[in-house]
């Protein structure tokens, strides 16, 4: 998943606070545009599973997969998060259009 907004740091120097202050409000401004940085997009496997790798995901982590294709729609899916990675279970399928979007909550 690539940042599409910067992501201030944590810490900075009191000589660059006036960066620091700018790119916090760049990073809120993006927010309240809908930028939150945790959307993704996915196409399942022709296997029974199929991994997404994202450092930021934890065992509680909710992702939520929205169908893009009709053959994505009459999928079976179900989803387990584990510390760094959402593995889609689904069935199995020859069609290599099975796109979803998916969007990473917690």
């Amino acid at each position: 998943m690539a940042n599409r907004f910067p992501v201030p740091p944590e810490f900075w120097s009191k000589e660059r606070l006036d960066e620091h202050v700018r790119k916090i409000a760049q990073t809120v401004r993006g927010l309240l545009q809908g930028k939150s940085n945790n959307t993704a997009t996915i196409t399942l496997s022709a296997m029974s599973s199929t991994d997404y790798v994202d450092s930021r995901v934890t065992p509680d982590t909710l992702a939520i997969l929205i169908p893009q294709t009709s053959t994505a729609a009459s999928a079976q899916v179900w989803v387990v998060a584990s510390a760094g990675k959402i593995t889609i279970h689904h069935d199995v399928s020859t069609a290599t259009d099975r796109n979803f979007g998916l969007v990473l909550v917690g």
